[in-house]
């Protein structure tokens, strides 16, 4: 997740009201490694330009394979569950993975 800091209005909704849903943090930390890039300096900033994101983003969600490309096609629609929860799923069914963890 490419994220603004200090983290604006947006950010913080997000984090608060879509992402931390008790499943889908379990599956977020279950199935995948989870990151958040800043747009500060360092790795965080060299990062946010390798995949050419502006520092000023709202929330952007990238579900990348260990090779840097994305498995899905990334977002930053920041007010929807649904849409980050049906991204997460088309991965975890391209990899044939269960839904729910166990």
């Amino acid at each position: 997740m490419f994220q603004e800091v200090p983290g604006c209005q947006n950010c913080t909704k997000y984090g608060r009201d879509i992402i931390s849903h008790l499943h889908m943090v379990e599956i977020i930390e279950t199935a995948f490694i989870p990151l958040v890039i800043y747009n500060k300096s360092g790795k965080d900033r060299e990062t946010l330009l390798q995949f050419k994101e502006p520092s000023w983003n709202n929330p952007v969600v990238r579900i990348i394979n260990q090779d840097g490309r994305d498995l899905v096609d990334h977002t930053g629609e920041f007010k929807s569950e649904s849409l980050i929860l049906s991204k997460v799923m088309e991965v975890l069914e391209q990899k044939n993975e269960d839904i729910l963890p166990m």
